[in-house]
């Protein structure tokens, strides 16, 4: 196992460590991994360097267990509803800040909505992303020499 998988394993853990709790964010996990692994003894750059890198793992991993808002639409759609509902939604933080997800029990009124209604913006624009790719397939329709491959099928070998 690499270090970087050692790493992605060890921030699973403190997630799964900290699965009772309300809300969970990247920089919490991140914290916790940092003084682990020693990170206050650390030279002060370095120290804040593999902080920052903890919490982008860890902003990834939360991201991909819980759906992010900023995460790619692919990486969750075979899970989205497998069971309904998440486990953990995100809660509206501030332009920049650090995302903060919430088990679904505690979330808000407030908050379930919004949830909602960003998912349905989501949907909104994934949905436009098909019909416009549909609409390039008919334009093209069956034409070889529309296609970027000399033997006309359209599949890209890079």
């Amino acid at each position: 196992m690499s270090l970087h998988e050692q790493i992605a394993t060890d921030i699973n853990t403190v997630i799964e460590q900290h699965d009772g709790v309300d809300a969970i964010s990247a920089a919490s996990i991140a914290l916790v991994l940092h003084d682990r692994y020693g990170g206050a003894d650390a030279e002060p750059r370095l120290g804040y360097a593999s902080l920052e890198h903890l919490k982008q793992m860890a902003r990834a991993r939360l991201g991909k267990r819980y759906g992010s808002p900023s995460g790619s639409p692919a990486d969750a759609q075979g899970e989205l509803f497998a069971n309904a509902l998440q486990e953990r939604y995100p809660v509206p933080t501030p332009k920049g800040g650090e995302p903060v997800y919430k088990l679904t029990s505690a979330l808000t009124h407030d908050e379930l909505l919004w949830n909602a209604v960003r998912l349905e913006k989501a949907g909104k624009t994934l949905l436009e992303h098909s019909r416009a790719l549909k609409s390039l397939a008919q334009e093209r329709g069956h034409d070889p020499a529309n296609d970027d491959e000399p033997d006309g099928t359209g599949r890209n070998a890079a």
